[in-house]
């Protein structure tokens, strides 16, 4: 809507291995880029490297396009995931991205460096973008290109979760025991 914010979400905890500074330096110098609307970067959840991340979003000025929530029931993350319209992932390194497979499953686009999962779960330039580089410069005109030219990352979003879905991992885990007890 005119006037409404883009709204980018990170989820997780706050620590460096989340590739937080990342994140901060790169909506620094998207801010100075132009997009449709204002941007906000939104960081869902809390952790060790909170007061770390609040000096340096004061430090680079974002203070007025950056918020930290703190811990968050599942449902309001959940409400969270679907009041964005971008997810980002800064990770150094990450196991599976529960998260990134929610915010799909949630029907959003992605923009995250290249950590486990994501050649799975993000088709470049469909549902999200990965990062090659921990370049701020690159991951903020990534954040550029997912806001103009992921037009159809809904339906893509929720259909490469859609596997993942609890309801579906039961039924493969059924049919690998079935296979099993033969």
């Amino acid at each position: 809507t005119e006037g409404e914010r883009y709204r980018i979400l990170c989820v997780g905890r706050i620590s460096q291995r989340k590739g937080w500074r990342l994140l901060v330096e790169a909506m620094a110098l998207a801010l100075k880029q132009p997009f449709k609307r204002p941007l906000e970067l939104v960081f869902v959840g809390d952790g060790e490297d909170r007061p770390m991340l609040e000096a340096a979003i004061a430090e680079l000025g974002i203070g007025d396009h950056v918020s930290i929530t703190g811990m968050m029931s599942r449902e309001q993350v959940r409400q969270h995931i679907w009041g964005a319209d971008l997810v980002v992932f800064g990770s150094y390194y990450e196991g599976w991205s529960i998260a990134m497979l929610e915010a799909l499953a949630c029907g959003k686009p992605v923009v995250s460096t290249a950590v486990s999962g994501t050649e799975t779960l993000v088709d470049e330039g469909v549902n999200g973008v990965v990062s090659a580089s921990r370049d701020p410069r690159d991951f903020a005109l990534l954040l550029s290109r997912a806001s103009l030219e992921l037009p159809s990352f809904t339906l893509h979003s929720v259909a490469k979760a859609a596997p993942y879905r609890r309801s579906k991992l039961k039924e493969r885990l059924a049919e690998i025991i079935a296979g099993i007890a033969k």
